[in-house]
């Protein structure tokens, strides 16, 4: 099954990418790291299991991203007040 990959549009830090799947368009939000890795561009088509892989991935990167945003800010807190 093929996915076309129809629009691409920078929301604050992260893309909005618009897929069309079975004349179902799906939404989803995805970091720069993921737009990189996987070449994602304009008008590109991929299949089932890229586009799994694509999500799986997004998964992956928010949560590290977010594990490095706690750690960081848990040391700034850690340094303030010891």
């Amino acid at each position: 099954m093929q996915i076309k990959i129809d629009e691409i549009t920078k929301k604050g830090k992260q893309y909005e990418v618009v897929f069309i799947k079975n004349n179902e368009i799906l939404k989803y939000l995805l970091p720069e790291d993921v737009l990189i890795k996987f070449v994602i561009t304009k008008s590109k088509t991929i299949d089932n299991e890229d586009f799994k892989e694509i999500i799986k991935y997004t998964k992956y990167i928010t949560f590290y991203n977010k594990a490095l945003n706690f750690i960081s800010f848990k040391t700034i807190n850690n340094i303030i007040f010891i």
